[in-house]
């Protein structure tokens, strides 16, 4: 499907696979001076800021809650932090997909 047509921005996929992977070059950094956590991606990063960036709708101030949030995943992104991270890592292309699907079923849904 044409970018355009999901509401996309020509060359906004290569702007965000350019940011993906500036981004694993940093963690990667983090890695080799073990100061970042082997289990965190870019993905991982990008979608707390995602999430980070969208206050609480019913959430008493959001700037302390927030504020919060950033200092817990700091530390978990550390190695002295917590070893334990759910599952498997999420990779940018995952989520590609779930977007290519879901713009698929909304649609096919607006069509029908």
């Amino acid at each position: 499907m044409d970018p355009r047509r999901r509401g996309e921005e020509p060359g906004a996929r290569l702007r965000a696979r350019r940011s993906t992977r500036r981004l694993d070059r940093f963690i990667g950094r983090g890695r080799a001076d073990r100061s970042i956590h082997a289990a965190v991606n870019a993905t991982d990063i990008i979608v707390f800021s995602a999430m980070l960036t969208k206050p609480l709708p019913y959430g008493p101030d959001w700037r302390r809650i927030a504020e919060r949030q950033i200092a817990i995943f700091v530390n978990g992104l550390a190695t002295s932090g917590p070893s334990d991270i759910p599952g498997p890592g999420v990779k940018r292309e995952d989520i590609e997909k779930a977007f290519a699907h879901a713009s698929l079923i909304s649609g096919k849904q607006s069509d029908g």
